[in-house]
């Protein structure tokens, strides 16, 4: 079996074709190799495969930048994922403008879900996890998630401190403490 590490210069040329260019500036060719952060040593290369080469890089890098910018290259649910981290609820809210309500009988606040209308898939984690969205914001003490962004109906309670993150029509809650 070939390994990635000591094919680096044929993974470079073959992922600035797959990624339609001589890559020096195409942001995609930079993250997928950018070597300095990634490891290597148990990566399959397959030469004239640059897909499964590309997807077990990402799988052995779970917490850089790859997962981040290649997500959507997983064949799981960003909920799986989660889950095979840390256990985690999963929730649907809807949405007139176009986010997910968080507050109190104090205050509110609306959450981009990244998408617009309709249904956002809403996760919420028990523990710290990596999540490949975009972070927004940081939220502390007790609040509520609405199951609609203009209405008042409570669909859970929540307590501690959670970093946010949106994207795509998901919005998650990731507990990082009490």
């Amino acid at each position: 079996m070939e390994i990635l590490k000591d094919n680096i210069e044929n993974f470079k040329k073959e992922a600035a074709e797959f990624f339609g260019g001589n890559g020096v500036e195409n942001f995609k060719y930079q993250v997928a190799t950018n070597f300095m952060n990634y490891k290597t040593e148990n990566v399959e290369y397959r030469p004239n495969d640059f897909l499964h080469t590309f997807l077990n890089l990402i799988e052995e890098n779970p917490y850089t930048q790859l997962t981040e910018v290649f997500f959507d290259y997983y064949d799981r649910t960003i909920l799986e994922h989660i889950k095979s981290q840390v256990n985690a609820n999963w929730y649907f809210t809807s949405s007139d403008a176009g986010s997910v309500k968080i507050g109190s009988e104090d205050f509110n606040i609306l959450i981009p879900n990244g998408y617009g209308d309709g249904t956002t898939e809403v996760i919420v984690t028990h523990g710290a996890a990596h999540v490949p969205l975009r972070f927004y914001t940081t939220v502390q003490g007790n609040f509520y998630i609405y199951d609609h962004d203009c209405g008042d109906t409570v669909e859970t309670e929540l307590n501690g401190s959670y970093s946010i993150y949106t994207q795509d029509q998901t919005v998650v809650f990731e507990k990082i403490s009490e």
